[in-house]
């Protein structure tokens, strides 16, 4: 029970915060359709890594609520592949846990 809430407030804070990355970089692509190249823009891979370590469900609100990176079927393909990696590596996590594993059990391999 103790993992699913660390899941459930890792996801909840990093879609919070990729959310308003999602708002900030639609910003910034205004001013830079007003002055080009002004504003340094939030790059693709950071909005992708966001969303891979648990900030996709906000990375998703964002991009419906500021109309941003919808068109763009790279990104989408790409983004929509980061949420597949996400939800199957919390569910192996999930079910490793509940099949008896523990977290340092996982610490354990990955740090071997």
């Amino acid at each position: 029970m103790r993992l699913l809430l660390i899941i459930a407030a890792e996801t909840i804070l990093a879609s919070a915060i990729t959310f308003v990355l999602y708002g900030w970089d639609k910003r910034l692509a205004r001013l830079n359709g007003q002055n080009p190249n002004s504003h340094s823009r939030i790059s693709e891979q950071t909005l992708l890594n966001m969303s891979l370590i648990g900030g996709w469900p906000g990375g998703l609100i964002g991009s419906r609520v500021f109309r941003h990176k919808t068109v763009k079927q790279s990104y989408r393909a790409s983004f929509y592949g980061v949420v597949a990696l996400h939800v199957g590596a919390v569910a192996a996590l999930l079910y490793w846990n509940f099949a008896g594993g523990s977290i340092e059990d996982i610490r354990e391999l990955l740090l071997e």
